[in-house]
């Protein structure tokens, strides 16, 4: 009886023996992707600033930038104030809280400026951007005016 389960333990670990010992099936896999153009605009909104005084003679300008990264190497083509909003004139209308109006003309620079290579590795790019108030507009009360427009960037 004892050789009879000696025999046995035997035969399965001789099993397992040759189950451990076979080859591995292998096959090679190959692995493609696709990398798409990407951009997105990586500063919070940016703010521009005028001080406007309508003695003055001369037009309030504010200044600012809007930032970009792009996957390494895509470069957007352009910049530009979505214009749904805009006057006929293509000013827009700032507002108070008492819907007085102070208008101003928006620009942007066409082409960006190359910035380098951002800290992701992505590409880094600037949009200037600007506000003007014409001089002399003294229907508009003192007080704060405020529209929020959107910008587009193309790539």
């Amino acid at each position: 009886m004892r050789r009879i389960k000696l025999l046995g333990v035997m035969a399965v670990s001789g099993l397992l023996g040759a189950a451990s010992a076979a080859s591995p099936a292998t096959a090679s896999v190959p692995f493609t992707a696709t990398v798409a153009d990407a951009c997105m605009i990586t500063s919070s909104a940016p703010v521009i600033t005028l001080d406007y005084q309508a003695a003055s003679t001369t037009a309030s300008v504010g200044n600012s930038q809007v930032l970009v990264v792009c996957n390494r190497d895509t470069a957007p083509f352009a910049g530009y104030w979505d214009d749904t909003g805009f006057n006929p004139d293509g000013s827009i209308d700032l507002l108070d809280a008492g819907n007085h109006k102070l208008n101003v003309t928006l620009a942007t620079d066409f082409d960006y400026t190359d910035t380098g290579y951002a800290a992701n590795g992505g590409s880094s790019y600037s949009y200037g951007i600007s506000a003007t108030a014409k001089a002399g507009q003294w229907a508009a009360p003192s007080g704060s005016y405020t529209k929020t427009v959107d910008y587009l960037v193309g790539w």
